[in-house]
């Protein structure tokens, strides 16, 4: 979160974990949309010096399982919400449970997400995608030095 040799007084580091029971690749779909809605944890340093600032937002992520490309969306992150996608660049398995790579689009942040899908495959009214979706991302304003990092769970609708 802090820019390399400033203000080191501050040595509290953070950092984000999506943990759970990882759905078998070949069982991920290869087509449809799928929705999702959760929680997200993030810390915020408005300039990268500033000591971060913990923030919490209900999260929603909207999957395409064709293009693997995943919406996400949390509005509580920051002024004005954060959203930004981010697209797997594999369908063959064992990588189609498995998102990461840039951010598409976040305002004046950019940097990275990954992303995995967890529990089994079907069930609630979401779409015919697995029942749980999760990630961490870590993103950096590289005029105003504002860095966020965090993590989101998210669970089918």
């Amino acid at each position: 979160l802090f820019r390399s040799g400033l203000n080191e007084h501050n040595k509290v580091r953070r950092g984000m974990v999506a943990f759970g029971e990882v759905t078998d690749p070949a069982a991920v779909p290869v087509a449809g949309t799928v929705t999702y809605a959760g929680v997200a944890e993030a810390w915020r340093s408005i300039d990268g010096d500033a000591d971060p600032v913990h923030l919490g937002s209900p999260a929603t992520v909207t999957v395409d399982l064709a293009t693997r490309e995943a919406r996400v969306t949390l509005p509580s992150l920051r002024p004005g919400g954060l959203s930004f996608t981010v697209r797997g660049d594999d369908t063959a398995a064992p990588w189609r449970n498995f998102l990461t790579g840039a951010v598409g689009t976040a305002g004046s942040l950019s940097g990275g997400a990954s992303t995995r899908y967890f529990g089994p495959v079907g069930g609630g009214s979401g779409g015919q995608g697995p029942l749980e979706f999760g990630g961490t991302f870590s993103l950096r304003d590289p005029v105003s030095g504002e860095a966020l990092i965090g993590g989101f769970v998210a669970m089918k609708r």
